[in-house]
């Protein structure tokens, strides 16, 4: 897995900088072309241009494996491998001159994430986590630190949405947050867990953050409690759940509990 952890991380650094050459919040000063997408989203020329080159990397490097990406065709492979990519995560955030935007590139194994980057190119920080080994963080493109996740017991800071309109415990935290950022927060320790309603979220918004966090240790399910699997199949969730672990089960009763 050493060839593909450099690999992916090395490509995140090179898709980075596509996309601050695209960015409004940069030095670029040429208007960002962009249009919607027939699901209502954004599509710009910086997302595109990041999906070709990561496909064109992942195709020249590991020519038999199945790609999964949010921006273009479903690309069967010839082994239990599966790369699942979001060239450009938050894309309104980063058309709008944000720095929360983040490139997203996970690699499955029979439907589990053992190899998960999240590098948030304007603020030159990179997440990555491999199965079996602790999960990083580099600044600077220097390892500085590992990922923690919170200690606590009981919740206290639980990013969620998808329950607009109920009654939450305290502990639930509704204010706007992009999904990739609240994760990120999860394993640095700054959120218990998150519940993220899918739906608009898919496969690539989460699988390099559940590789991620599965290397720190959390724990991820459905609404149900039962593991996640990916793959080119329709995702059938309608919850993503992570949290520290200690306070999972906790956190579940929210759906029996409203």
């Amino acid at each position: 897995m050493e060839k593909e952890k450099d690999f992916a991380r090395n490509l995140a650094y090179e898709v980075g900088e596509v996309l601050l050459r695209y960015w409004p919040g940069g030095e670029s000063t040429r208007e960002l072309a962009q249009e919607q997408k027939s699901d209502g989203s954004l599509l710009t020329e910086a997302d595109t241009a990041a999906n070709a080159l990561i496909l064109s990397k992942i195709q020249d490097t590991f020519p038999d494996d199945a790609i999964l990406s949010e921006e273009s065709e479903d690309i069967v492979g010839e082994t239990n491998r599966l790369w699942i990519v979001d060239p450009l995560d938050g894309t309104a955030r980063f058309a709008a001159g944000h720095d929360d935007f983040n490139i997203l590139i996970a690699l499955c194994v029979n439907g589990q994430p053992v190899l998960g980057v999240s590098y948030f190119a304007a603020q030159d920080l990179l997440l990555q986590g491999v199965c079996g080994e602790p999960a990083a963080i580099w600044r600077g493109r220097v390892q500085t630190e590992t990922c923690t996740l919170s200690y606590t017991e009981s919740p206290q800071n639980v990013y969620v949405r998808g329950f607009d309109g109920k009654e939450l415990p305290g502990w639930c935290k509704t204010d706007p947050l992009d999904s990739g950022e609240a994760l990120r927060r999860v394993g640095c320790g700054e959120l218990d867990g998150v519940i993220l309603r899918m739906g608009r979220l898919q496969q690539w918004d989460v699988a390099a953050p559940a590789a991620i966090l599965s290397a720190c240790g959390a724990t991820i399910t459905d609404e149900k409690g039962e593991g996640i699997q990916f793959g080119l199949q329709a995702f059938p969730y309608n919850y993503f759940v992570a949290t520290n672990g200690k306070i999972h089960d906790e956190v579940l009763s929210l759906f029996t509990a409203i």
